[in-house]
């Protein structure tokens, strides 16, 4: 089971560790919450806008990925998936390397004054 973490302290002043920290904290949260479901209850969908928990989980890799190697790195994105339908243990495998990423991305980060 994924452990569940407490969100960031109010008290962090470093954009970059506040980032970091923000992005740990959610990306553990989403992941505790998939854990656990059936694979009928990962892409089942209880929502009028159709979305199903591993769809979202599925975004919000895409997201982070274009936000940090498409905004941040200036780098292009391609589409990562195409039509095809992932696994969460798939998904989970290929979004670790891009939480790396991000993470390193954010910390070579320079704070603007």
């Amino acid at each position: 089971m994924t452990e569940l973490r407490d969100e960031p302290p109010r008290s962090l002043e470093d954009p970059r560790e506040i980032l970091l920290q923000q992005l740990s904290y959610y990306r553990a949260s989403l992941l505790a919450k998939l854990d656990g479901l059936s694979e009928d209850q990962l892409i089942a969908s209880i929502l009028p806008s159709g979305w199903s928990p591993l769809g979202l989980l599925k975004h919000l890799v895409f997201v982070e990925r274009r936000w940090m190697q498409w905004g941040f790195d200036a780098e292009q994105v391609p589409d990562p998936w195409g039509r095809s339908r992932p696994r969460l243990g798939g998904l989970a495998r290929h979004a670790g390397g891009h939480c790396r990423r991000s993470d390193r991305t954010v910390g070579g980060h320079r704070r603007a004054h």
